[in-house]
């Protein structure tokens, strides 16, 4: 009480005794000198870049699994047109050695066969052809009225005969009679039954035939 009432007679510090010092101070200076950094935490630069890069997340997942399955799906494709092409090449070779048995080289199965058949239809049949061999054969069974002729097949260049004649004799005649037409033949197989012979024979251009 007697301090306040000192205080309210508007006493001094030195009055009672007291040391006092003035201190005079800006605050509001010091704080318009003192800069206010407003960039830091999620608003500062490395904070923005994070959360941009926490919502590009879920697309850099999505981008990064289907650059995989896509690089996977062309590489699977890849290998399967790859091992389908040698298949067909394959396929294709096999095909014309069927078809040309005398090729040798094979480069391009597929040019040199059109090749070769340009050349058979532009130039004349040869003798192993199906119209020529036809033509003899059927020449040389008008003069064996006991041949029974019963299929017939023609690959390879040559023309294979399933026929019926009475004995192997009569067999034996038609041999002959078609290695004097000028035809190569290759007997294989003749089976006797119910006094009948069935004879399997391959022709070709030539003179001799191979006995049974």
């Amino acid at each position: 009480l007697l301090v306040r009432g000192m205080l309210s007679n508007s006493l001094s510090w030195s009055d009672v005794g007291l040391p006092a010092h003035t201190i005079t101070q800006d605050f509001l200076g010091q704080a318009d000198n003192v800069p206010l950094n407003l960039l830091q935490s999620d608003f500062s630069h490395l904070g923005q870049l994070r959360q941009l890069v926490s919502k590009l997340r879920p697309a850099a997942i999505m981008l990064t699994v289907w650059v995989v399955l896509s690089l996977g799906f062309n590489t699977w494709q890849w290998w399967h047109l790859s091992r389908l092409e040698k298949v067909q090449q394959a396929q294709m070779l096999g095909l014309f050695h069927q078809t040309f048995p005398g090729a040798k080289v094979v480069i391009d199965p597929a040019l040199q066969m059109q090749r070769n058949y340009a050349a058979i239809h532009n130039g004349a049949a040869g003798p192993n052809d199906l119209l020529p061999l036809l033509e003899k054969v059927a020449r040389t069974m008008q003069s064996q009225p006991q041949l029974k002729l019963q299929e017939f097949q023609y690959s390879d260049s040559a023309l294979t005969l399933n026929l019926n004649v009475p004995d192997f004799q009569a067999l034996e005649s038609v041999k002959n009679a078609f290695s004097t037409a000028g035809l190569h033949i290759e007997v294989l197989s003749a089976t006797s039954r119910a006094n009948t012979v069935d004879g399997r024979l391959r022709l070709s251009a030539g003179g001799m035939y191979e006995p049974l």
